[in-house]
């Protein structure tokens, strides 16, 4: 399947010559309230780890971000890959380790009495 309309990350989930297991993890906002994106540190270090078949970040520093109750919620996702599928959790944690996203709480204005 090719993608043509932007944004598109091309994803090759199979190998024609080895299929290996896989895991999707869905990025999203470390915080249950909305707030501001501030940074996302490390994704030269995540696709760089050994097992990290893609990461991608929609959201940029600025952009409002929600918790992730919705699927339009996420902020990106990361694609790991290993030989057997129990080593999937460790190649994970070891990309996530790498990953900091950075949001700060949005104020919340409060009402004064009147």
């Amino acid at each position: 399947m090719t993608c043509t309309a932007p944004p598109c990350v091309p994803v090759r989930l199979t190998d024609s010559r080895r299929c290996r297991p896989a895991r999707l993890q869905v990025l999203a906002s470390p915080l249950d309230v909305p707030g501001e994106l501030r940074d996302v540190a490390g994704l030269a270090e995540v696709a760089a780890t050994p097992g990290v078949a893609a990461v991608d970040v929609f959201a940029s520093p600025g952009d409002l971000v929600r918790p992730h109750t919705e699927s339009g919620h996420k902020l990106g996702w990361l694609v790991v890959t290993a030989d057997r599928a129990e080593r999937l959790p460790a190649v994970l944690r070891r990309a996530r380790r790498r990953l900091r996203i950075t949001v700060a709480p949005m104020a919340v204005p409060t009402r004064q009495p009147a």
